[in-house]
């Protein structure tokens, strides 16, 4: 299983109800690292899947929840999955 959507919650909201559910980034992942930059959610690396057959990619994407969509930024400098992560 990879992550393709990521949930939006507020107190206010059932995180079940598919109102909820973010729109899809351009490519589901696995061992990603995620953080935030302000109001905006940075996605970075990871594997396409679980199976023999993976690759690790080196994309990064963004999301801002008020534009409600995913944008491509600058790739990594090389592909990466399962790697740690900071934000200051």
């Amino acid at each position: 299983m990879y992550v393709s959507h990521f949930l939006l919650v507020t107190s206010f909201s059932d995180p079940w109800e598919d109102s909820n559910l973010a729109s899809e980034m351009s490519e589901g992942r696995v061992g990603c690292v995620a953080g935030s930059v302000g109001d905006v959610l940075i996605v970075a690396g990871g594997d396409s899947g679980t199976d023999i057959n993976a690759t690790t990619t080196a994309s990064v994407e963004s999301y801002d929840p008020a534009q409600g969509q995913w944008c491509q930024e600058c790739a990594l400098p090389q592909p990466r999955a399962y790697a740690g992560t900071a934000f200051i």
